[in-house]
């Protein structure tokens, strides 16, 4: 087992153990990615409930409405990112792979080649990963204009209330998958001894991921 040691001033030295080898967060903040997302459909309900008035637009003003929406989207895209900065963690640890430094979108494609795919972007589903990480950026840094704008798919508090989320969710999810089920298929396929295999099989059919009646 491959141990993480700590110290807690109450408790002393605590072990957090593991397989044999460095393994990301992956699974977990995927799960909390089709938890979030999938809240996206009582979203929906509420909106339709909402009558259009006089000007042919449904108004929006329940503040408590916008405030628990939006933390929701804040879990959906910023755990996406996550579960895939993590996921390329894993895989460039155990392969030994240089991942070139931080930005998503060239560990990706660090990680799709030694997967053996052509190209990252040709992955079904990746158009869906740069929009959601575009939104994470426009989260993490909010200025003027990403907080009012006529080109409201670039402002997360629009986005959000819009058909986007519900249309996301499957691109990432096909995306996410097809790499993740790809490095479960290598992974016991690695020559060395200390690598051992800790994670769910037929990821497809245990996360979480509820698709809405829109998208059926």
């Amino acid at each position: 087992m491959l141990a993480q040691m700590l110290a807690h001033d109450r408790l002393g030295a605590i072990s957090i153990q593991g397989p044999l080898r460095i393994t990301g967060m992956w699974p977990a903040l995927y799960d909390e990615v089709g938890s979030a997302f999938s809240e996206f459909d009582q979203v929906e309900e509420q909106l339709t409930a909402i009558k259009v008035g006089v000007h042919s637009m449904r108004d929006v003003d329940d503040e408590d409405f916008v405030a628990s929406t939006y933390r929701t989207t804040v879990r959906a895209v910023v755990c996406s990112v996550l579960a895939l900065q993590h996921l390329t963690a894993e895989v460039g640890a155990t392969m030994s792979l240089d991942l070139g430094g931080t930005d998503l979108d060239v560990r990706m494609g660090v990680v799709a080649r030694a997967l053996g795919f052509e190209s990252h972007a040709a992955i079904a589903g990746w158009d869906s990963v740069h929009e959601l990480e575009q939104l994470r950026h426009a989260i993490e840094h909010p200025d003027p204009a990403n907080l009012y704008s006529e080109d409201w798919a670039k402002v997360p508090k629009a986005w959000m209330f819009s058909d986007r989320p519900l249309k996301v969710r499957n691109g990432y999810q096909d995306f996410f998958e097809t790499v993740a089920e790809r490095w479960l298929e290598v992974l016991p396929t690695l020559a060395t001894s200390t690598i051992t295999v800790n994670a769910v099989r037929g990821i497809r059919s245990n996360l979480p991921f509820k698709k809405g009646p829109s998208d059926r």
